[in-house]
């Protein structure tokens, strides 16, 4: 039986775009490693949506203000259901933006 091979994109992460390769070592990472002590919000939300199984594996999540969960959400969201339509998300001191990029940026 031949083992499917996975195929990632590449994605923004931290301001850095991660390449598949990229993708594919921290994917071996997370599959060696006994478990994590420090990850970057953007980074944990990567891991769960690539990978879920391997979620245990991070640290717990630190408690946060609503604005900042709704944060997450939406980034996780968007990057997983709706980074093909070319939408993304920012967040800023005042709000959070959900615009198509390049076209509508809307902050109240």
């Amino acid at each position: 039986m031949r083992k499917e091979r996975r195929v990632y994109k590449p994605r923004i992460v931290g301001g850095k775009v991660m390449m598949p390769e990229d993708l594919k070592r921290l994917h071996k990472y997370m599959l060696e490693v006994e478990g994590i002590d420090h990850i970057s919000d953007e980074m944990r939300a990567v891991v769960e949506s690539e990978w879920p199984e391997l979620a245990h594996k991070l640290p717990p999540q630190k408690p946060q203000g609503r604005a900042d969960q709704l944060f997450l959400y939406l980034a996780s969201f968007c990057s997983s259901h709706l980074r093909p339509s070319g939408l993304a998300i920012q967040r800023s001191a005042a709000s959070l933006v959900l615009c198509k990029v390049g076209c509508l940026s809307d902050s109240r």
